[in-house]
């Protein structure tokens, strides 16, 4: 349901319960910001940022609901740049991948981006705290 909500253009990989199951029940509000790095990070480093080194506070990498109900509010930001959503890491293939929005003036798309290479500065990070 919260795929659909989005109506994206185009969708790239699969995103099935097994894999991203949803946590909580009802409605939940969460405040919402992004982070970004002026060079190339890694997976692992991005999350270590926004969990504990960023000084400005509690924050999570967020989650396929809250980049999926974040694309749904807002679609017009991935046609900016493209959001990641790191606190739905998923290993298929033995492969590390995590939802991705990005887009361009004409479509809106939602995929799996590989996370096992490091990312490029262009690349914003959705992080969530709960209000």
């Amino acid at each position: 349901m919260m795929l659909m909500a989005g109506h994206y253009d185009l969708k790239f990989g699969d995103f099935p319960p097994r894999l991203f199951p949803l946590e909580g029940k009802g409605r939940v509000e969460f405040e919402a910001r992004y982070f970004s790095f002026e060079g190339r990070m890694s997976t692992q480093s991005v999350v270590e940022w926004i969990a504990h080194g960023n000084g400005i506070g509690f924050w999570s990498p967020a989650r396929v609901e809250h980049l999926f109900s974040h694309g749904a509010a807002f679609p017009n930001e991935q046609r900016k740049f493209s959001i990641v959503g790191l606190g739905s890491i998923v290993n298929t293939n033995s492969k590390n991948y995590a939802p991705v929005l990005h887009g361009s003036s004409f479509e809106r798309v939602v995929a799996l981006g590989w996370c096992d290479n490091d990312w490029p500065a262009d690349i914003r990070f959705l992080a969530v705290r709960r209000i």
